[in-house]
């Protein structure tokens, strides 16, 4: 998309989850942004939602990312998707992918983090055990439900695993979820600025 002065506004349902939009400006602007982080799936986290004002560059290449829905047995979202954190068994949900806007068009965690500029986290994913999973958003997400929940991630690192054996959120990108037993695992973290960290099923 190319901004000018004669833009208004831009629906959300021009967008699709799971891909990625370069964002251009035929001058200076100020626009505003209301973006939504993925839910984790049915039972899972709400996404957060983030409404702000940015100065857009002429000149500058953005990239917009849409995060997509947690989904039962996901596997670990990519980049574009929002990079939820997998849950490989039947009954649980990976996590839901951030939604974000970025100052360049390079497509790595390293380059997506470093110019990161506005990102709503995804919501945590539903365990095995059916407990949910935490919600995404604000300068913390939540912890999931249940003893073995994966922890929030923060402005300056990801959330923990569910002990033992739930992966850690990090740059961008949710935890894997995990089991004590054969066949059932934890709800995978929310992707965001730092991911939500992987639960463990009980």
């Amino acid at each position: 998309y190319t901004f000018s002065d004669s833009f208004t506004t831009i629906s959300t349902s021009a967008f699709t989850a799971g891909k990625q939009y370069r964002l251009q400006a035929s001058t200076n602007m100020d626009l505003k942004f209301v973006l939504h982080g993925a839910g984790g799936g049915t039972g899972g986290g709400a996404g957060g939602k983030l409404d702000a004002t940015i100065n857009i560059t002429s000149g500058t290449n953005y990239t917009l990312i849409i995060g997509t829905v947690g989904t039962s047995a996901g596997a670990a979202g990519t980049l574009i998707q929002g990079a939820g954190g997998g849950a490989p068994s039947a009954s649980a949900f990976s996590g839901g992918g951030f939604t974000g806007l970025f100052e360049t068009t390079t497509i790595t965690t390293t380059a997506l983090f470093n110019n990161a500029i506005l990102i709503a986290g995804g919501g945590g994913g539903k365990g095995d055990n059916a407990n949910g999973g935490g919600n995404g958003g604000g300068t913390n997400g939540s912890s999931g439900s249940g003893a073995n929940a994966g922890g929030g991630g923060t402005q300056t690192s990801g959330g923990l695993g569910g002990n033992p054996g739930g992966g850690n959120g990090g740059q961008l990108l949710g935890g894997q979820g995990s089991g004590m037993f054969s066949g059932a695992t934890g709800g995978g973290g929310g992707g965001g600025y730092y991911g939500g960290g992987g639960g463990r099923a009980d």
